[in-house]
């Protein structure tokens, strides 16, 4: 991506941006295993259904108010 000169080229991203939309193997990696770096990541989750969230021990403020943090919508 340094082609893209920070923006200054935007035309760049069409190099790196498929037609497959969601059968393109890396969207489904990470609809598969999402990536965050806040004070949860994704422990387990069910599409449409629930998701389970863990402290991140990596994230720099230790203090979280839970261990662990379930969702289910109604």
């Amino acid at each position: 991506l340094e082609a893209s000169n920070y923006g200054k080229n935007v035309t760049a991203w069409e190099n790196y941006v498929t037609d497959l939309g969601e059968q393109d193997p890396t969207h489904q990696q990470m609809h598969r295993y999402p990536v965050g770096t806040g004070p949860y990541y994704v422990k387990e989750y069910e599409e449409n259904s629930y998701i389970v969230l863990e402290a991140n021990p990596y994230y720099w403020n230790a203090t979280l108010w839970q261990e662990l943090y379930g969702y289910t919508p109604s």
